[in-house]
């Protein structure tokens, strides 16, 4: 359990002020306020906790790691949310999840460790509801909490974030987007230089 303790120490304690950020523009840019939400590679759970108490969301949190879905489980009963909540071992690559299920889909910082692009995205289609949408990518929030979260880390790690990028793949937006769209669901792109690079998709239909 010591790596999945390790990410979340600062998960929780650095880059605690992203997950509201971020949540926020979930919102704004999707345009779902409630419904079922599901959180992939969802860590200690933070930015889909931050989306839950935003509004009425029924959340499904999911990663691949154990210890990291068991820090999850306890985390929402901390913040009162177990009622609502259900944290899953699982793999974008094989949701253990029904199809045309969820209202919105959620993912932060996970993307990079995902071995096949075209079969993770065609999962988040399969999962979502005709009309529901994603919200997939990486960033640190806006230019404030950026700032805060670089400064910090480089703090902590002189290397950073060099060193997480050496265990990630590093695909084109202009590739990921192609694949995105291969699989069926529609896509635009945010990214710049303080929020980061995300992909806002829907996924045709009512």
């Amino acid at each position: 359990m010591e790596n999945a303790l390790e990410y979340d120490a600062i998960a929780s304690g650095v880059f605690a002020p992203l997950y509201p950020v971020v949540a926020e523009a979930i919102l704004e840019r999707t345009g779902v306020l409630s419904g079922r939400m599901l959180d992939v590679g969802c860590g200690g759970g933070h930015l889909g906790f931050a989306l839950m108490e935003r509004g009425p969301f029924e959340g499904w949190l999911v990663d691949v790691s154990p210890d990291a879905v068991e820090l999850c489980r306890e985390r929402s009963l901390v913040r009162g949310l177990g009622d609502r909540c259900r944290c899953l071992v699982g793999d974008v690559h094989a949701l253990p999840l029904e199809d045309a299920f969820f209202d919105l889909v959620v993912s932060r910082g996970s993307m990079g460790f995902w071995r096949d692009y075209p079969l993770a995205f065609g999962e988040i289609r399969r999962v979502l509801k005709p009309g529901g949408r994603a919200y997939v990518g990486g960033g640190l929030g806006n230019r404030e909490t950026f700032e805060r979260i670089r400064a910090r880390m480089r703090e902590l790690e002189p290397d950073w974030p060099a060193n997480i990028k050496k265990r990630q793949r590093s695909v084109s937006t202009v590739e990921l987007r192609g694949i995105i769209e291969r699989t069926g669901l529609g896509c635009r792109v945010v990214e710049n230089e303080d929020e980061g690079r995300w992909f806002v998709l829907s996924r045709p239909g009512a």
